[in-house]
């Protein structure tokens, strides 16, 4: 069985498979097939190839210490020619498997505790819900990730927009077709929205109660203090103020 980390690079292509056969059938598996609790987290073409062959095929065991994805990204990187768009891609890929080895981390050190004011406080408990992962969670990892494979954090962040919103799109970056930017920009044409109608105009909405509007004004603002030129998915951040702030009106409307 393929590990999740193992699948974070494409297969060989046939060609290359057919490659990598001729050398094994000609010299034997030099490079052993790696193993972590029983699954293959390096190896996957090679042991396919073996198979194919009839070469019984070796493994080694990976010794548990240190980052997973670390270690099978530095395995794969030192062999594949990539570009800085398909190493994005690749970080892309990792994240989940990155924060999730964070919050282990956390977890043995005791947990990452909020303070007793911000347990209590129900417009940082708000805040909490939009945020799952936090921005500044999916900014570090993103940085890690980059990091790890080499490449731009910024097209690590344009990957991820892109694996979400044209999965098709990541594909081809993933395959080498397509560039970030290209994607990117290709994208975005995609989703220009047209220009608005005079007519389309929705009419102005109906005065909402004072203390009402003045409760969710503040919990805008306190998410907006939050926000510093640092971090880049600060216009993002704002979109899902006003949609959740959009979303307690139309509930106000409907009592």
């Amino acid at each position: 069985e393929f590990h999740e980390a193992a699948n974070l690079f494409p297969m060989m292509s046939a060609d290359e498979f057919a490659g990598l056969k001729k050398d094994i059938a000609e010299n034997g598996l030099i490079e052993p097939i790696w193993l972590h609790n029983g699954k293959i987290i390096d190896g996957r073409n090679r042991y396919n190839a073996c198979l194919d062959l009839d070469v019984p095929p070796t493994f080694r065991q990976w010794s548990g210490e240190g980052s997973l994805v670390a270690f099978v990204l530095s395995l794969n990187l030192q062999r594949r020619n990539l570009s800085s768009s398909q190493k994005a891609a690749v970080s892309t890929e990792s994240l989940p498997m990155i924060m999730a080895e964070a919050k282990e981390r956390q977890r043995i050190n005791g947990g990452d505790r909020k303070s007793e004011d911000y347990q209590k406080s129900n417009v940082q408990k708000v805040a909490q819900a939009i945020d799952e992962p936090t921005i500044e969670e999916s900014k570090r990892s993103r940085e890690v990730a980059a990091e790890l494979t080499g490449t731009n954090p910024e097209y690590v962040r344009l990957a991820s927009n892109i694996k979400r919103d044209a999965p098709e799109l990541f594909e081809k970056i993933r395959s080498g077709e397509l560039s970030v930017k290209a994607a990117d920009a290709e994208m975005k044409a995609k989703c220009k929205p047209e220009a608005v109608k005079p007519e389309a105009v929705k009419p102005e909405a109906p005065k909402l109660n004072y203390s009402f509007a003045k409760q969710y004004a503040y919990m805008a603002i306190d998410q907006i203090k939050r926000i510093t030129p640092d971090l880049i998915d600060g216009e993002q951040y704002l979109i899902e103020i006003r949609n959740f702030i959009d979303a307690q009106i139309t509930k106000r409307k409907g009592k």
